[in-house]
């Protein structure tokens, strides 16, 4: 097993305290307006949580905890800080805004739609692949998406005859 210091391999903790417990709410809302019997509004945000992956909050593999350490030393896992085999990684989070405006052409059956939104991503995975191939990640990435959706429908998809619809969607992220 792995002894601290041994064959010049620094300390590396191989213990963990058993249990990893993160607690958070997931919140949606969303609103719908009739402005008149052919206009509608609505808004939504939604914030929605997505927990790290298990394998990579704890990467013991190896019965031999020495020739785990072996493969933690001078890894890019252990030369970003992490220098135990468990670490919480924060729940990755994202705060989704969309609106909507939908509008039908009196006397005809042509609608048109226009929604923009915007989606803010916090503590994102970052992979960092360990010797041996052991999957590890840290939450480092930020995210921001923002973009327009424009729509056209012809007809009613809900009765007999031709109907159709035409999207376009326009994105922004960085």
């Amino acid at each position: 097993l792995y002894h601290p210091g041994q064959h010049a391999i620094p300390q590396i903790s191989l213990g963990s305290t058993g249990t990893l417990t993160d607690r958070t709410s997931s919140a949606r809302v969303g609103f719908t307006f009739t402005a008149s019997p052919n206009s509608v509004i609505r808004f939504a945000y939604g914030r929605y949580t997505q927990p790290s992956i298990t394998a990579t909050e704890q990467v013991l593999t190896y019965e031999d905890g020495y020739q785990m350490a072996l493969n933690l030393y001078g890894s890019a896992f252990y030369n970003i800080g992490l220098a135990s085999i468990t670490h919480n990684n924060p729940i990755q989070f994202s705060n989704s805004w969309d609106a909507s405006f939908e509008q039908r052409l009196r006397g005809t059956d042509w609608s048109f739609k226009i929604s923009p939104y915007y989606r803010y991503t916090s503590g994102e995975s970052v992979l960092v692949p360990l010797a041996g191939g052991i999957p590890s990640s840290f939450n480092a990435g930020t995210g921001r998406a923002a973009g327009l959706e424009v729509a056209v429908q012809e007809g009613d998809p809900s009765r007999n005859g031709w109907s159709g619809e035409l999207g376009y969607t326009y994105t922004f992220a960085q």
